[in-house]
């Protein structure tokens, strides 16, 4: 479940680096169209020269974020391939792109990483009931070892000489009790000790296992409904962005102002990124405390 985990959490965060890096350009060429029309971008008027510093430096940043996106898709490509995936002409579907819900990565999220079957133990807690079960065995098989034993044999002689042969038989009972035995002094009261401890590390993981995937639950929650807000911000920095554009042509507002707009736009991308990333690596680690058939899950997508 942990290699599967890992290439689901690689797809999604491949298909997030994609639309970030996407929605990053588009500012970009926004502001490179913006600074080739400014015309008032001379030292001598400093609010203007303070605008055309403002739009390189957003330019700026934003390059430097795109060449960070391509370096982590390039990344994650590579750790793809390393883990037998060919991924050369992979590219995310057109329904989680632009978003079934308001979030692409809650929806990535739903589809893809949505875990059905928490109220099962973990493989690692079940490994763990195992042993805790074979413990116990063990202090009935040392118990075992000072029962008493009784049988029953019965044994047939034949004796042959020069002059005559003759036949004997003998039967009877036996009792064997192991009461002196010093190598097996201790060894009940080790066998118990060694089951109680065993039984007490098990039901600590399990009461650990469970609080774990119950804060692991809550985070992606809070994720979710955080990114929900998110891209409802987004949209609203869009039709900001365009009512902006228009109110800069005419001279309503000046540059800087319309700049705070856009580099709220960036920031929100930032953030977006940082709060998606949560949610898959969270998502992950869920997957991992799970426990499913592999080829059922792959035959519900």
């Amino acid at each position: 479940n942990k290699k599967f985990a890992e290439i689901k959490k690689l797809y999604g965060s491949l298909t997030l680096l994609l639309q970030q890096k996407q929605k990053t350009e588009d500012i970009y060429n926004f502001i490179s169209k913006l600074q080739k029309g400014y015309r008032l971008g001379s030292k001598s008027n400093p609010l203007g020269y303070s605008g055309l510093l403002g739009l390189q430096s957003l330019s700026n940043r934003l390059m430097i974020l795109m060449k960070q996106y391509s370096a982590q898709i390039e990344s994650t490509y590579s750790t793809l391939k390393q883990l037998g995936v060919e991924t050369s002409n992979w590219q995310p579907r057109a329904q989680i792109v632009s978003g079934g819900s308001s979030s692409p990565s809650v929806e990535f999220a739903n589809q893809y990483m949505s875990v059905k079957s928490l109220g099962q133990p973990s493989v690692r807690l079940q490994s763990m009931q195992q042993a805790t079960l074979m413990a116990q065995k063990s202090v009935e098989l040392e118990k075992a070892k000072f029962l008493p034993r009784v049988g029953a044999f019965a044994e047939t002689y034949n004796f042959s000489g020069d002059r005559q042969t003759a036949n004997a038989y003998m039967a009877g009972l036996y009792l064997q009790w192991n009461l002196f035995n010093p190598a097996d002094f201790g060894s009940v009261k080790e066998s118990q000790v060694r089951s109680y401890s065993q039984d007490k590390n098990y039901a600590a993981n399990e009461q650990q296992e469970k609080i774990e995937t119950e804060s692991l639950q809550h985070n992606i929650l809070a994720v979710k409904e955080a990114l929900v807000l998110l891209s409802e911000n987004q949209k609203i920095l869009t039709e900001q962005t365009q009512v902006g554009e228009t109110l800069f042509k005419n001279g309503s507002i000046n540059v800087l102002q319309f700049l705070e707009i856009l580099g709220r736009r960036a920031d929100l991308i930032s953030a977006q990124t940082d709060l998606s990333q949560n949610l898959l690596n969270t998502s992950a680690v869920l997957i991992t405390k799970s426990q499913f058939n592999i080829a059922d899950v792959l035959l519900e997508k």
